[in-house]
This record gives C-alpha cells, sequence and structure tokens, in this order.
C-alpha cells in the first residue's frame, strides 16, 4: 500500500520488477528442465513490494505477479518454445523446490561504481 507522499508507480516499473523477479523465481536459464513445488511457491522482493506466485496446473507452468498487492500480471503460462516445436513448461514434474538468500560484491570492468553488490532471494 502506498502512502500519499509516494510517487505513483510507473507501468514500467511494476513490470521490471515483477519480469526480474520472476525470472529469479522461475530459475530461467538453468540446464535441464523445468520443476515447480506441487503447492504454488511465492518469492517477494527484499523491500516487500514486487511478489511472483509460480504454480502447476495440470502439468503446466503458471505465474503471476503483484506490486503493492495489486495484480500485475494475471495467472499466466510460463515456457519456452524451442526451435525444434520442443515445449519446456509443459509436463511438469515436481521434485524438490530450495529457497536461498545471496549477498555478494563484485567489480565491474569499467562504469561509476567501484564495487557492484548483489543481494537478492532466490527460488528454485
Amino acid at each position: 500500500m502506498r502512502t500519499s507522499h509516494e510517487a505513483p508507480l510507473s507501468r514500467r516499473g511494476m513490470l521490471k520488477g515483477a519480469a526480474a523477479t520472476g525470472m529469479a523465481v522461475a530459475g530461467l536459464g538453468a540446464a535441464g528442465p523445468a520443476h515447480a513445488a506441487a503447492a504454488p511457491l511465492r518469492a517477494t522482493a527484499r523491500m516487500g513490494g514486487t511478489a511472483v506466485t509460480l504454480s502447476v496446473v495440470d502439468g503446466a507452468l503458471r505465474w503471476s505477479a503483484t506490486r503493492g498487492g495489486r495484480t500485475v500480471i494475471d495467472t499466466s503460462a510460463l515456457g519456452l518454445v524451442l526451435s525444434d516445436g520442443t515445449v519446456l513448461g509443459s509436463d511438469v514434474t515436481v521434485i524438490r523446490s530450495r529457497r536461498r538468500t545471496v549477498h555478494s560484491k563484485w567489480s565491474p570492468v569499467y562504469g561509476r561504481n567501484a564495487t557492484v553488490t548483489d543481494h537478492y532471494q532466490e527460488q528454485r
């Protein structure tokens, strides 16, 4: 819930936060088949504003996102269609769920910051 002194959220800002959180929850980019927990999984951004829910409905991955308690993305299919027609995200089997917190620093090759801090929570 926003207070009266906060600026209204832009659509771009809400979608950007939801997409970043969603990809972290789904573990996109990982090798191997997609997996999700039997019960819906919910990951919330550190500051608590953005939340993404990942679930399996009839064997297919589904996700939704909220920002400040408002639905940004309603329940939608989540998956990839490869060039050979293979669909990743259908016929999903639940194996396990893991959660971890990462807090690390790294130095970019160029840019205005000498170090960059990565601090996030991950749900796999």
